[in-house]
């Protein structure tokens, strides 16, 4: 007898269905799989069996054939384990196979029976909503996940005994909603005393989803501005964090507990990651997303950036402009899936590496060719895709400066300028001034009334490139839409050439 029942694998963190069939032949007893690669199939076969008589049911025997199609996409070691034991069950007639079909079944097994939680549920859960299946079954600790998408029934249960009794007839399992974890305090911009222009910049990156580079000694506070932007950037709307959790969801780091992604995210990958660690990678047969996806909608920081391999900071560069990127496919996987990287970049460094490497405030010994050396190691290219500029000092002894306003102020100027943004671009695939690109820019949206003339005199005398020209009027826009003002003014427009050019003091 056949039995067909579906699961599902993950192309990037796009959710997409397969179909599990299996074969119950007359024959010697044994277990063939089709349509699965890898070392683990030996060990999936076991799983299989192990679950079954831990469960107390009868392993079929007979030959049995498992089909996971389509072949050729990649799948998750165990997301389709309880999809390819119920068809076994159900082949071999221990649950009805009218019961079985038209579900999606999504976990892991142990050789307990125990169903186990596994990454991507929430893709998962959009293909099944997409597909029309009567059912999603997921473990427990997935269940909440799921159920953020509507249209589709959410089967959470614990054990491979609970889903076969369903399956005849029985109650469906229950699943005890955990509560969400109290989330603590974040820190305030008014901890920040002085460096002025330093917040401004924070500000204009964050109405404009700009990127941002800081650069100054030890103790002048640049990794706690670049910790106080998340507060300023506003909650996620309900689209947005659906993608956001898709991303995290598909790397397997949701909280079980609060599995919808509402605040920004901010990561912060050590100066020791290497390429795969930003650009994402192949884990368990599955593409896994990076820090660079992780920060999706969100703030990338990088902590004395100089100190980053050139190789991993190259892998910025794609994404940093088009906010997507494509890790590179490994020798055993041919499949190849763009990944989400929407992200505002923020670089941190100080002027030289012995100063990098201190945390005291003795002065700077290298040599001034030894310092280009340092600063090189981000590529221009790299370079260019920063908007904005700062310089921070460390507060001298009893000079600490006025602290910077409260970030709830700041986070409301940076909201009303998203939402004027958003206004003038609406009809438009952008949704920031970070978004357009420099051909539309150029094309769309040059100022008038004279606002241009700061950064066309600019170009004349060989200050800036084009390339940074049109940043500066996307860096214009932002200062306009923080202003209220309906076109970049010739301030706006002198501003913004100042903090691209970090010659703001």
């Amino acid at each position: 007898m056949d039995a067909c029942v579906k699961s599902a694998t993950l192309s990037g963190v796009d959710g997409r269905v397969l179909e599990v069939t299996a074969a119950a032949e007359p024959g010697l007893p044994g277990f063939e799989q089709h349509g699965m690669h890898g070392w683990g199939l030996g060990q999936r076969a076991e799983r299989a069996w192990s679950a079954v008589t831990a469960s107390g049911l009868p392993w079929p025997r007979s030959k049995i054939t498992v089909t996971v199609a389509p072949d050729w996409l990649p799948k998750h070691d165990t997301a389709v384990d309880l999809a390819m034991t119920v068809a076994v069950l159900a082949a071999d007639c221990t649950v009805p196979a009218h019961n079985a079909a038209g579900i999606m079944y999504y976990a892991g097994l142990g050789t307990d029976g125990r169903l186990t939680p596994v990454p991507g549920v929430l893709p998962a859960a959009v293909e099944a909503a997409t597909a029309g299946c009567r059912a999603l079954v997921v473990a427990a600790e997935n269940a909440a996940e799921a159920r953020l998408v509507p249209g589709v029934p959410v089967i959470g249960a614990s054990c491979l005994g609970e889903v076969t009794r369903w399956l005849c007839g029985g109650p469906a399992p229950e699943v005890t909603v955990p509560r969400p974890p109290a989330r603590s305090a974040a820190g305030d911009m008014s901890d920040i005393r002085g460096n002025r222009t330093a917040c401004l910049a924070a500000e204009v990156s964050a109405a404009g989803g700009l990127h941002l580079s800081l650069s100054g000694p030890p103790g002048s506070g640049m990794t706690l501005l670049a910790s106080r932007i998340r507060g300023l950037l506003p909650l996620l709307d309900e689209a947005t964090a659906l993608e956001v959790t898709a991303v995290h969801s598909a790397a397997g780091v949701l909280d079980p507990a609060a599995p919808l992604v509402t605040v920004p995210p901010f990561c912060a990958p050590h100066h020791g990651a290497g390429p795969a660690d930003l650009a994402g990678g192949w884990e368990s047969g599955m593409l896994r997303p990076g820090a660079a996806s992780l920060a999706h909608r969100g703030a990338l920081f990088l902590d004395q950036a100089p100190e980053f391999d050139s190789e991993t900071l190259e892998v910025l560069r794609s994404p940093a402009e088009t906010g997507t990127i494509t890790p590179e496919k490994s020798a055993s996987h041919g499949h190849r899936a763009p990944l989400p990287a929407r992200f505002i970049l923020i670089t941190a460094s100080a002027p030289c590496q012995c100063l990098a490497l201190r945390t005291d405030l003795v002065p700077c010994t290298c040599a001034p060719t030894a310092r280009g050396r340092y600063a090189a190691r981000l590529s221009g290219p790299l370079r260019d895709r920063v908007s904005l500029r700062a310089v921070m000092t460390p507060p001298q002894p009893g000079r600490a400066g006025e602290p910077a306003e409260a970030t709830a102020v700041i986070a409301a100027r940076v909201a009303a300028a998203r939402e004027r943004a958003a206004l003038r671009l609406a009809g438009t695939p952008w949704r920031v001034n970070a978004e357009i690109s420099r051909d539309e820019l150029l094309r769309r949206f040059m100022p008038g009334g004279g606002g241009w003339e700061p950064i066309e005199r600019a170009i004349s005398l060989g200050m800036v490139s084009d390339f940074a020209a049109a940043d500066a009027l996307r860096v214009a826009w932002t200062f306009a839409d923080l202003n209220g003002h309906p076109t970049p003014t010739r301030g706006d427009c002198a501003a913004a050439l100042g903090l691209r050019m970090g010659e703001i003091r």
